[in-house]
């Protein structure tokens, strides 16, 4: 065998390697990368899906019903699991079968003393609303009147004074007092626009 022989050889045994393990390895990190992607999408819509619960208890934890909700959801939870109970003690005693009915009956009575508390509960903050809803309603009606009887109070004091002087030869004096006018108009309006919004 030639000396050459084995380096040309060599060479060729590497001009057909390399590319089938070049391929073999871009297809391996491909996967590995592809699986990568997977689990990250995963999460994502773990992350979503935890942030848009989270934004959505937010929006409702201070409503008076999801207040009435976590208040009888574990009331539920208890009937159900007593009903589970008591279907398994059917098979037992009639003994044991009157005093579970009896427990039964018990809580469902435990149950709508609750929800009637609840209910009253809501009765009487529907109704402090509608009083307070009422007087704040009365207030803005006798304060949109109020400004309606000074603007027409301001109208005609400024043309009645306008007319006595008679001086409509006079532009400066007719700019003052219009200027005045407008002033006290400015003034009046922002005391009600203040007045209306506390």
């Amino acid at each position: 065998m030639k000396p050459w022989t084995l380096e040309e050889l060599e060479k060729k045994r590497n001009e057909k390697l390399t590319p089938l393990l070049v391929s073999l390895q871009s297809s391996c990190r491909g996967y590995l990368a592809r699986r990568k992607l997977e689990q990250m999408k995963v999460k994502d819509v773990a992350v979503r899906c935890v942030q848009k619960n989270v934004r959505k208890l937010l929006a409702v934890r201070n409503w008076s019903w999801w207040k009435m909700y976590q208040q009888i959801a574990p009331l539920i939870k208890v009937q159900s699991s007593h009903e589970k109970l008591q279907s398994a003690q059917v098979k037992r005693s009639p003994l044991s079968f009157a005093f579970s009915l009896f427990l039964s009956s018990l809580l469902h009575f435990i149950v709508l003393f609750q929800l009637m508390f609840v209910i009253c509960w809501f009765q009487d903050e529907l109704a402090s609303i509608k009083i307070k809803y009422e007087k704040a309603e009365g207030e803005r009606n006798r304060l949109k009147l109020e400004n309606e009887n000074l603007h027409i109070r301001v109208r005609t004091s400024f043309f009645f004074h306008f007319s006595l002087h008679n001086v409509s030869l006079c532009p400066m004096y007719v700019f003052q007092k219009k200027r005045k006018a407008i002033h006290i108009l400015h003034v009046y309006q922002l005391h009600i626009t203040i007045h209306f919004s506390n």
